[in-house]
């Protein structure tokens, strides 16, 4: 009974704690933002400036009426649904006209974001593939130049999903000895300064 008392009242404080970060941050700061894009709007500097219809820049871009802040989540109903911690990689990243980046590409587990950085890398080097082919005249699109960008990413990518594999296995083990070398193996990364910046 105290225990269901004390975990509703914690809920509770949260809820609360949500409503004022809502109310005195997230809604005024929102508000500022569309208030200094719809000004710049009527200001002519190149935001879309001078449009007439009073619809100001952000209905220009998107249409229809003015943007309204979204409903407050007070609860969710129905069953919960859990999707396991992968790793999986695609067969292809390329087709013809086509190209895979980011978790349409790769999925690892989430540690230190690194799925993120896989992602920004893919684009980086598809962005230098597509250059590439554009600056000597072929079909940027061509399954030519596309399968320079799949070569390198497949090629930086895997690497980096073996190790985030590894690292997630190595900590969900819960063996003494894995612990122990575990630690040993982070005390001795932190201790030799070139190698923890690297990392």
């Amino acid at each position: 009974g105290a225990g269901a008392g004390a975990g509703g009242g914690l809920h509770g404080a949260f809820a609360g704690l949500q409503e004022k970060v809502v109310s005195r941050l997230l809604r005024p700061a929102t508000e500022a933002v569309i208030g200094a894009v719809e000004a710049a709007s009527f200001a002519g500097s190149g935001l879309g400036g001078g449009s007439s219809g009073g619809g100001g820049f952000v209905k220009s871009l998107v249409g229809g009426p003015p943007f309204e802040l979204p409903p407050a989540v007070t609860g969710a109903e129905g069953m919960r649904g859990a999707f396991p911690l992968a790793t999986q990689h695609a067969g292809r990243y390329t087709l013809r006209r086509l190209a895979l980046v980011g978790d349409a590409a790769h999925q690892v587990h989430p540690l230190g974001g690194q799925g993120v950085n896989l992602g920004i890398r893919d684009v980086r080097l598809l962005a230098d593939a597509l250059a590439a082919a554009a600056s000597s005249g072929a079909d940027v699109g061509s399954a030519v130049a596309l399968d320079d960008y799949a070569k390198a990413a497949a090629g930086a990518n895997l690497p980096m999903m073996a190790a985030l594999d590894t690292l997630q296995r190595l900590f969900a083990s819960e063996a003494p000895l894995v612990a122990w070398a575990r630690g040993a193996g982070l005390a001795g990364v932190n201790a030799v300064g070139p190698l923890r910046r690297t990392i």
